[in-house]
C-alpha cells in the first residue's frame, strides 16, 4: 500500500489573511465507483496531538489542520530564517545570482573590461 503525506497551504477565513495549512495522508485507496482517491486530515486533538481523520467528500469542505493569523504567520516564517530554512525556490534563485555574478566576471575579464 502507497501512504504519502503532504501539505497543502492556502489563505482562509475573511478577507484571506489568514493561513490554513492541512498535513494531508493520501492511503492509496481508490474507490471504483469515481476512481477517487481516499484521503485522512491530520487534525490536532485536545490533548495537543495530531490523530488522522478520514475525510468523507472534498479537502476544500475539511477545516485546516492548523490556522495561522497573519502575526503568527510572520513570525513563523521568521523563526525559520533565523534556522536558516529557507524554501527550495529561494536556495534555487540564490545559486542562479551566484553564478550569473561569476558569468559577468568572467566576461568583464574577457571583454578587457575590469
Amino acid at each position: 500500500m502507497n501512504t504519502s503525506i503532504r501539505l497543502h497551504v492556502a489563505y482562509v477565513g475573511w478577507g484571506h489573511r489568514s493561513i490554513g495549512i492541512w498535513i494531508v495522508r493520501n492511503n492509496g485507496k481508490i474507490h471504483k465507483e469515481d476512481n477517487s482517491s481516499e484521503i485522512e486530515i491530520y487534525e490536532f486533538g485536545k490533548n495537543g496531538i495530531l490523530d488522522l481523520r478520514e475525510v468523507v467528500g472534498e479537502m476544500s469542505d475539511c477545516e485546516p489542520s492548523l490556522k495561522l493569523d497573519p502575526i503568527l504567520t510572520e513570525m513563523l516564517i521568521d523563526g525559520l530564517g533565523e534556522l536558516n530554512i529557507k524554501p527550495k525556490k529561494e536556495s534555487f534563485v540564490e545559486g542562479n545570482l551566484e553564478s550569473t555574478k561569476y558569468h559577468l566576471e568572467d566576461l568583464r575579464k574577457l571583454l578587457k573590461l575590469k
